[in-house]
């Protein structure tokens, strides 16, 4: 609440004191990260990112606490469990793009959507990034997803659009 109305530095406090609770919580992290990024201090923001992603789980085995036991006899399938770090590659993505690291900046988004396929953002972001790089197919596909999570959305329409017309030339 307090990044929303532009306290950052009373944010960060609020971050600050919030970690000493949970100092492992990858999400704290991820909005303390985005309050650095908001006031412009690119590499903390990366660094901060980077300790959130070091945090979260990677793969289905890092997870076996945090899912019940299942039986043997189960008829059900144990669900597959991925962690859910899109929000914080998202964010990486945009410090890499103000830090001109386009390809990296991809490759964040890129990630985010492996962990969210649903990630608006990424997919729009991503899509704009596949754009400069004249992957026209790749990025039409990002607009097109983004258009069935949320129809009527211009900047996808606008993506989309701008895509068939580079792909019919």
């Amino acid at each position: 609440m307090l990044s929303a109305l532009g306290q950052n530095e009373e944010a960060l406090e609020a971050f600050e004191k919030a970690l000493v609770f949970d100092p492992k919580s990858s999400k704290i992290l991820t909005n303390k990260g985005i309050v650095y990024f908001r006031m412009g201090l690119m590499k903390k923001a990366l660094e901060t990112f980077d300790c959130a992603l070091e945090i979260e789980p990677r793969k289905a085995s890092d997870w076996a606490c945090k899912i019940p036991r299942f039986s043997f006899f189960s008829r059900n399938k144990a669900p597959i469990m991925k962690p859910d770090n899109a929000e914080t590659w998202y964010w990486k993505g945009n410090v890499l793009l103000e830090l001109g690291e386009k390809e990296k900046a991809l490759n964040a988004f890129r990630m985010a959507l492996e962990s969210n396929p649903d990630h608006l953002n990424s997919l729009l972001s991503g899509g704009d990034l596949l754009c400069e790089f004249a992957e026209y197919g790749e990025a039409f596909k990002c607009y097109v997803r983004v258009l069935k999570l949320s129809p009527g959305n211009e900047a996808a329409e606008k993506g989309k659009e701008f895509c068939e017309e580079k792909i019919d030339e």
